[in-house]
């Protein structure tokens, strides 16, 4: 009941009640007014019918005394009986008379209280009619406002609803608006873990946003490609169902499929696994709407084939999709560097002129419109370093190293620029050997790590200097520092290239100092390098130079069953591509000859010189000085088992090949004696 209902059922309800009063006073006046006149009445009829009776008596007194005085008069018993009687008639005519009167007046009395107890209880059924009348009339204006009320209690519960789902909606907008907004904060902090639980925050919110879908992919594509780890892959797979259920529209499920293809595409990358290949151009094929987006995608996937197959038809497939991503933008940046790195790719790969220039159009096409952009200016520098170590130009690895520079200019704090920088010094150190060099890539280097105490990446390069400078000079104070700079880097990570550097290390002190702790300790990283890598046949090589050098110190034959086995198995699945590795074999059959005078191992080590010889590129001068070494040495063997002088000239051809120094003319010295001694020995035993 509001408030305007219970206003006018308490008005009707007053109105009756001071009605019903009023006519309770009506009633309690007329019935005190009723009463008073038969009282008055009664009390008057009394006092007539009293007033009769003394004067009937009075009368009869005083008739009776006047006969009481008047003794003349004989007043006989039948006068007197007369008298009594007619007294007595008119007394009872009296009462009489007064009954009547009283029966007369409350009859009459009575009648008037019934008229108007009759009439008191006809008001009282009009009141009770009007109230049974008012109450069915508030009863119907309560039921009709009820329902008017209902109505208006609907129509706001209705709005309350439509409020509150607003408020929800809003509430919604807000809490996702502010978990995007931390997530991509998290993103810029490298928190990669927070950052992708509160994009999973959001599409429980909402499993169809499309921008908290897109960045997820993104994020997660990004940190996979960066970092390889196979948990945040696994993850954006399983949204693969919810972007396919999802309401979004045909565009931007597109989106979504590419960046899903896209992710695809790294794992292809990062494992060379075909099924990734094929899963993501099916993913690629299922859109709808062949965008920009699409064309680049495609051309990316088919990049990265090339790149891993080197198979033309895919190199020609990705030029044709960057093209198409080009035709519809001009200046698409995506399709542009995807072209330059194409062409980069197969540049570094068949060293041709064309696509060495195409590359260098490129990234120089892109900074006609992104002038500030330092990777492309890097991955120019990259490609002019390259192509300047490749053909032996100074010049353009001079361009390059002015390129590293402007970078190093613009951003201080770029390590990439100085590290490459440290590696132009670093590579004319080892082609000059001049320490000036050495010193300057090695300030790089100390800069690098100034800038990032934590990167590793700069601790190799300089255990990479480090182990060069010591194999040409092999002394302690190299040794300590290239040790101190191993033990930080396997201490943090157990990388297999630098636990066998350390041993390597180790047995080279060995073989300067004798000292069997050294030994000990070689032998410990090699154990600890075949449990790391019992795979990887590069691991091969090295278990094949071990037992090679412990066959030269021993002759024991189960070495160099052992070394043959690993340095064959070797060269056989790497398709001869490490000429450290056949020049090896090479001195293993040389020293077997050497022992056994048997020409099938002088055979066998010839055929592994020679391929060496004819393959070795002219700049490589310490391989080139290691083959001449050997083989020269190998023909004096023969020299000194056939006596024929051909092999003498043979090894005297070789060696004039050597840095004719001091060392070397008393080596070859030494070695002729030996040859002729052997020579004179076998003829004195002889005679």
């Amino acid at each position: 009941m509001n408030k305007t209902q219970k206003t006018v059922y308490t008005i009707n309800l007053k109105t009756i009640i001071v009605f019903y009063v009023i006519s309770l006073l009506i009633f309690l006046a007329f019935n005190r007014f009723s009463y008073s006149r038969i009282e008055n009445n009664i009390d008057k009829s009394i006092s007539n019918f009293t007033n009769s009776t003394f004067l009937l008596m009075s009368n009869q007194n005083n008739m009776l005394s006047n006969l009481s005085y008047n003794s003349n008069y004989n007043f006989s018993n039948t006068d007197f009986n007369n008298m009594l009687e007619a007294f007595n008639k008119t007394m009872e005519e009296n009462y009489n008379l007064l009954f009547n009167k009283l029966d007369s007046i409350i009859k009459s009395d009575i009648s008037n209280i019934g008229y108007w107890l009759s009439f008191l209880s006809l008001i009282m059924v009009i009141f009770t009619i009007l109230g049974i009348y008012s109450n069915n009339k508030i009863l119907e204006s309560t039921k009709a406002k009820s329902e008017i009320i209902t109505n208006e209690i609907d129509n706001k519960i209705n709005e309350f609803k439509n409020n509150l789902d607003e408020y929800e909606n809003n509430f919604k907008s807000f809490r996702i608006q502010e978990l995007n907004l931390k997530a991509l904060m998290q993103e810029k902090d490298n928190e990669i873990s927070e950052a992708f639980d509160n994009y999973k925050k959001i599409l429980e919110i909402d499993e169809n946003n499309f921008k908290a879908l897109n960045n997820l992919l993104v994020l997660l594509g990004n940190y996979y490609d960066n970092y390889s780890d196979t948990y945040y892959l696994k993850e954006c797979l399983k949204y693969k169902d919810t972007i396919l259920k999802s309401n979004l529209d045909s565009t931007e499920k597109d989106t979504l499929l590419i960046n899903l293809s896209n992710l695809y595409s790294i794992a292809y990358k990062k494992t060379s696994n075909k099924d990734w290949f094929n899963k993501a151009d099916n993913e690629l094929e299922s859109i709808f709407y062949k965008n920009i987006a699409y064309y680049v995608g495609k051309g990316n996937l088919y990049s990265e084939y090339y790149n891993n197959t080197k198979e033309l038809e895919a190199f020609n497939i990705a030029c044709k999709n960057y093209n198409n991503a080009l035709s519809k933008e001009t200046n698409n940046f995506p399709a542009i560097n995807g072209l330059a790195i194409l062409h980069s790719d197969k540049y570094y790969h068949l060293e041709n002129e064309y696509d060495f220039h195409k590359s260098l159009e490129y990234f120089y096409k892109i900074l006609s419109f992104k002038n500030d952009n330092l990777i492309i200016r890097y991955n120019i520098a990259n490609l002019l370093k390259s192509y300047g170590d490749k053909n032996d130009k100074e010049e353009y690895i001079n361009q390059a190293k002015l390129v590293y520079e402007y970078i190093r200019t613009k951003d201080p704090f770029n390590i990439s620029s100085i590290i490459a920088i440290g590696c132009i010094y670093f590579d004319i150190y080892k082609k000059t050997n001049d320490n000036k060099y050495f010193y300057d890539a090695v300030k790089e280097y100390d800069l690098a790590l100034s800038i990032s105490m934590d990167d590793y990446s700069v601790l190799e390069y300089k255990a990479k200097i480090y182990n060069e400078k010591f194999n040409r000079e092999n002394n302690i104070e190299n040794y300590i520092i290239l040790l101190d700079i191993l033990n930080k880097i396997i201490d943090f990570n157990d990388k297999l290239e630098f636990i066998e550097m350390r041993a390597k290390l180790f047995f080279n002190i060995y073989k300067k100092t004798l000292n069997s702790i050294y030994l000990d300790k070689f032998t410990i990283d090699f154990n600890r390098a075949i449990e790391l890598n019992s795979i990887d046949i590069d691991l091969k090589y090295y278990i094949g130079e071990f037992y090679l050098n412990k066959y030269l110190q021993t002759r024991d034959n189960k070495f160099y069953e052992f070394s043959n086995n690993n340095l064959s198995e070797y060269i056989e699945k790497t398709n001869k591509t490490n000429l450290y590795s056949i020049i090896s074999r090479a001195v293993l059959y040389s020293m077997k000859y050497s022992i056994t005078g048997s020409n099938n191992y002088f055979d066998l080590s010839i055929k592994d010189f020679d391929y060496a010889y004819k393959n070795i590129k002219p700049r490589d001068n310490d391989l080139s000085l290691m083959l001449f070494e050997h083989r020269g040495k190998l023909y004096l063997s023969k020299y000194s088992i056939s006596e024929e002088k051909t092999y003498l000239n043979l090894f005297n051809k070789d060696f004039d090949m050597l840095p004719q120094n001091e060392a070397i003319i008393k080596l070859r010295e030494y070695y002729i004696n030996g040859a002729e001694d052997i020579i004179n020995n076998r003829k004195n035993n002889h005679s």
